[in-house]
């Protein structure tokens, strides 16, 4: 169908393992972006008003959002091992369908973001954001089948915090890689010569926030002179005959580090107190993140 579009007229895929030929639709897309990031234009005027311009490196980069339903690109988020760049994607692609030149493809990707979280009464949401070292305009014959697992409920979740319920009415996890693209100078085949060139490696951190009713045993006092760590974990379960479980386990590793002594909001007489907990990783404690959806 020519434009304009609506996103009915849409997907986004992603194909794993090279080829890049078997793809897999996302979760359900509520929002997102491809394209390129970077080449702006960059201008110098000297003396009597002379002058110049010229463009920068870019790469490939996009984001999509999801109400959660599979294990996705959740693989693809930890590094191996320290100094490793994560799993690469061999190809996402994403826009308008049986379009010509309407798609962005982008080749050789490495995921940069991960966010995770639930608000009461919501679903699990999941939001991934990505490089590309090869960015180009294609085509999307058809459409792969969309994800048919159900959605993973508010209600249908276990929150802890040091093995504890806190009746938790909220969370948001995220986690980057730090990893950035790369250039050189040398000259390089017509047509890509503003191209990033590679990837380097970067540190992989985490953080979490979450909102609750109860205020979280005070073992984790924020005035002393040696904080102790907490630790959070999410079992949900959704709806299918068979349910499907994901899991966000962070009590592994050096734990989650407190952010701040967790402070008691003041509020007007029938609102409810909500206390806020929030905590960040070590960076690269690769053992304090494990995640993922089974079967």
């Amino acid at each position: 169908m020519a434009a304009p579009w609506v996103g009915l007229n849409e997907c986004a895929e992603f194909s794993i393992a090279h080829p890049g030929t078997a793809f897999t639709a996302f979760d359900e897309v509520t929002g997102g972006r491809m394209g390129v990031a970077g080449g702006g234009i960059e201008y110098d005027v000297g003396a009597g008003g002379q002058a110049s311009k010229w463009r920068g490196m870019f790469h490939g980069a996009g984001n999509v959002n999801c109400l959660l339903q599979s294990a996705g690109l959740l693989t693809r988020l930890k590094p191996a091992a320290l100094g490793s760049l994560p799993p690469i994607i061999d190809m996402i692609h994403g826009g308008p369908v049986a379009e010509t030149n309407g798609a962005w493809i982008h080749n050789h990707s490495y995921l940069t973001k991960v966010a995770v979280g639930c608000d009461q009464g919501k679903t699990l949401t999941v939001g991934y954001e990505w490089v590309s070292l090869i960015p180009t305009r294609g085509t999307i014959a058809a459409a792969v089948a969309k994800i048919t697992n159900l959605v993973f409920p508010w209600h249908k979740q276990t929150i802890l915090f040091n093995t504890i319920a806190y009746k938790c009415i909220g969370w948001n996890a995220e986690f980057t890689t730090g990893i950035t693209p790369q250039s050189s100078s040398d000259l390089k085949t017509a047509t890509v010569q503003r191209r990033v060139e590679w990837i380097d490696p970067g540190t992989f951190e985490g953080k979490v926030t979450a909102r609750l009713r109860i205020p979280m045993a005070q073992t984790n006092d924020f005035l002393a002179d040696f904080v102790d760590v907490f630790t959070f974990s999410v079992v949900a379960l959704n709806n299918d005959g068979t349910a499907k479980t994901f899991t966000l386990d962070m009590t592994g590793g050096e734990g989650i580090d407190l952010a701040d002594g967790m402070p008691t909001e003041i509020t007007k007489g029938p609102d409810g107190v909500v206390y806020e907990i929030s905590g960040s990783i070590l960076p690269n404690d690769l053992a304090a993140v494990v995640i993922g959806v089974a079967p």
